[in-house]
């Protein structure tokens, strides 16, 4: 009899499609060794898997070679009637032949890491002599969990793939023979690239093995067959949300378990994250397998409202699938936020629905392998590891969400969202406008998180001239005394144009400088300015409010400049007379009330009528004398002519001649 070293259990980890889709098989992984007592008994095994999906298992046909090489004495001799082999676990209708006779198989030991057969000879193997073995056995699907390791339907294929033989033994090979229409994904184990036959069937070959412990490998194979929809109707908040849960013929308690995840899991998100149900349209959560979405898990895809799960998706993933509804890249288009967002709502809806997403403490963002959140963007661009950067990114990404939550608290944060989804009008949030929406909507500055978490170097300079825009801004709201600053402001520090901003704010403290000026210069002349230059300034058109300034600014003067001139003339007889017919003392007292009315054109022709008028009444007032003094004269002239006619004698009439009347 040959005597069995120890068997150590393996746990095999099925990597699908480049990403990690860890199965905890409990005892997959390469065959334990198949022994023999020294001297040495050797297995050279030939494994073929036949996948049969209407029987939903595989049959596996093993040829083996057994070699005795220990070295016979004419005292001594070494026979084998028996030859141990590990096969996968749950195998099961073991036969076994010998050299075209049936030998017996039994089961020695099981296990969730193998079965341990025991096959026997049809008689005793002799030192330096060979022989072939012939094990069939079955590897069935056994139902149940949705990540168990053997899978054998009309839909999906899933199995791990053993080689047998002996520990350090060159020499054993495997195959693996799929039915027609099936898509064939190598995830782990040296198989080579599928290949298929004339009659469509496809297969799989390793090369010959140096150690058949060497493979230990996982296959994945799926091929369309028709879905069976079930329709769901999913009340929230007075609001009904409609799913189509799209399962595989062969899988039906996978469409009962999402249906009622899904039930529980989108009112639980509308509470978390205080905001509507976002679709309108009929939602599909379809069954798919990690390799057709890129091998992750669980992806939503919201331009075509299908949320495609992998049959092996626990609640935590349809979970974080689901809140991506919420996140979907349309409201905040940074990937991190659009990450940490829907994870942190995933993990509020996650506590009253009692599921475990193993969320655990954010990353240290000084460690090794950190990075700025916004450089989180396309990995292959960045020349990093990609599940490296995406573990830290999405750790990173939820962690920042909590500690944003820890000081803006749950309706703050809700408030941040909602005004998010307001806004988003207008175009997707980035990190830009997430920072100032904490800061108006929760009143939380949230600089220094952004430094250590988000910030990239080159942005490090747009946060320092935001902080100092900011308190600029808070110096010229002082300033500005009640008066709303230009629209202008405030929309360019929105959308971080800091330069204009900066523009914008200079001409805003010059206006304001103007206005100061004004009042003083219009309290000197006792009059009220008009609102004119506050509706020109809070417009924001800079070059009409300094235009206005200054307009009033000289109308000013040029009331100013009008009463000067009545002072300084009002003694004058010349002056009252130049005067005679005209009022500038109403003409000014008009133009001070078209002034304070906010009509400068009147007050400025009133103001200038009114100086016009005491600047020429003393001209006036001569050339009306003068002219008064020549009628005078000129009438006395007149008078002097009439009188002197009047007094001087008629002529006598010549005597001499009379006609004669008759």
């Amino acid at each position: 009899m040959n005597r069995r070293r120890s068997i150590h259990p393996h746990r095999l980890f099925v990597a699908v499609a480049g990403l990690v889709m860890a199965i905890a098989l409990g005892w997959a992984g390469a065959p334990p060794d198949a022994e023999a007592a020294a001297p040495k008994l050797t297995l050279v095994g030939a494994a073929r898997y036949v996948v049969q999906p209407d029987q939903h298992r595989v049959h596996v046909t093993v040829e083996l070679v057994a070699t005795n090489h220990a070295r016979e004495t004419i005292s001594t001799r070494y026979l084998y009637d028996r030859a141990n082999l590990a096969v996968l676990p749950g195998s099961t209708a073991f036969r076994a032949t010998n050299d075209g006779t049936k030998v017996g198989v039994s089961v020695t030991a099981r296990s969730d890491a193998s079965t341990l057969l025991a096959i026997r000879f049809a008689k005793r193997l002799a030192g330096g002599r060979s022989t072939n073995l012939r094990l069939v056995f079955d590897l069935p699907d056994p139902g149940g969990s949705r990540s168990r390791a053997v899978r054998v339907g009309p839909s999906l294929v899933a199995f791990p793939v053993w080689a047998y033989g002996t520990r350090d033994t060159p020499g054993s090979t495997v195959s693996v023979q799929f039915p027609a229409g099936y898509e064939v994904t190598v995830a782990s184990g040296r198989l080579g690239k599928p290949t298929t036959a004339p009659d469509g069937t496809t297969m799989l070959s390793s090369p010959s093995l140096p150690d058949p412990f060497a493979m230990s490998g996982y296959v994945l194979a799926d091929r369309p067959s028709g879905f069976v929809e079930t329709q769901l109707d999913v009340p929230i908040d007075g609001a009904t949300a409609q799913l189509t849960i799209r399962a595989w013929k062969d899988d039906p308690a996978w469409a009962k378990r999402i249906g009622a995840l899904f039930a529980r899991s989108l009112p639980a998100l509308a509470a978390t994250t205080g905001l509507p149900y976002p679709r309108s349209s009929t939602l599909v959560v379809e069954e798919t397998v990690p390799r057709s979405i890129e091998g992750a898990a669980g992806v939503y895809d919201p331009t075509t409202g299908v949320i495609r799960l992998a049959y092996t998706a626990g609640p935590g993933v349809a979970l974080r699938a689901a809140a991506h509804l919420w996140f979907d890249g349309s409201v905040f288009a940074d990937r991190w936020l659009v990450e940490g967002l829907s994870r942190y709502a995933a993990e509020g809806a996650a506590e009253p629905l009692k599921i475990d997403l193993g969320s655990g403490p954010p990353p240290d963002p000084t460690s090794p392998g950190a990075f700025p959140l916004n450089a989180w963007a396309v990995d292959e661009q960045r020349g990093v590891d990609v599940s490296a950067s995406d573990t830290y990114g999405a750790a990173a990404s939820v962690g920042l969400i909590r500690l944003i939550a820890s000081r803006t608290g749950a309706e703050g944060l809700r408030a941040v969202l909602s005004a998010a989804r307001t806004r988003a009008a207008a175009g997707a949030i980035d990190w830009r406008g997430m920072l100032d929406l904490i800061e108006s909507e929760a009143g939380v500055d949230a600089t220094e998180l952004w430094r250590t978490w988000v910030t990239r170097p080159e942005d490090a300079a747009l946060l320092d001239q935001r902080a100092r825009l900011r308190f600029q801004l808070e110096t010229l709201v002082g300033d500005a005394n009640g008066w709303r600053l230009p629209a202008g402001i405030e929309t360019s520090l929105a959308a971080w144009r800091f330069d204009e901003a900066a523009t914008a704010m200079a001409s805003a403290r010059e206006i304001l400088a103007a206005r100061d000026d004004l009042a003083v210069a219009a309290a000197v002349a006792g009059l009220r300015p008009s609102s004119n230059l506050r509706t020109a300034f809070e417009t924001g058109d800079p070059e009409v409010a300094a235009s206005e300034a200054a307009i009033e600014r000289a109308i000013i003067d040029q009331i100013l400049a009008a009463e000067s001139s009545g002072a300084d003339s009002s003694s004058s007889w010349l002056v009252r007379v130049g005067l005679f017919g005209q009022d500038p003392l109403a003409e000014l007292a008009a133009a001070r009330r078209a002034f304070e009315a906010g009509d400068l054109t009147a007050a400025q022709a009133q103001a200038i009528g009114a100086r016009e008028a005491w600047a020429g009444a003393a001209d006036l007032g001569g050339l009306r004398l003068r002219s008064m003094a020549a009628l005078v004269l000129l009438m006395a002239l007149l008078i002097l002519l009439v009188s002197t006619r009047a007094r001087r004698p008629r002529r006598r009439r010549r005597a001499g001649y009379r006609p004669e009347v008759g």
